[in-house]
């Protein structure tokens, strides 16, 4: 139900500013509430940090790339000349600078 009225009008009648401003309030509750629950909505989807479901999957392939390189599994370390391969075995690949950045990185 709507009421068309003027400045005039409304100057005079308190009731109706009353009312007006009580809608006006309402329909700025509903519109918060609603932002807040979308808000938290998407708080809690990230909190559920789909990174996390995915390290046990990375953490198998990484180490399959490295069984695949290592099958003795003898030693610990990856030779730079393996490094991109094994990187490549990871699923990603990666440029020259980026691969001696890694390898500088990993020694440290």
């Amino acid at each position: 139900q709507y009421t068309l009225i003027n400045h005039i009008q409304m100057k005079r009648d308190f009731n109706l500013i009353e009312k007006v401003v009580v809608y006006q309030r309402k329909k700025t509750r509903s519109l918060l509430a609603k932002t807040y629950r979308l808000l938290k909505n998407i708080r809690k989807e990230y909190a559920t940090d789909p990174i996390q479901n995915l390290k046990p999957f990375l953490e198998r392939q990484i180490a399959e790339g490295y069984k695949i390189l290592n099958p003795t599994g003898d030693s610990k370390t990856i030779k730079l000349q393996e490094l991109k391969k094994f990187v490549h075995l990871c699923g990603k690949e990666i440029k020259r600078d980026e691969l001696l950045y890694l390898a500088r990185e990993s020694t440290a």
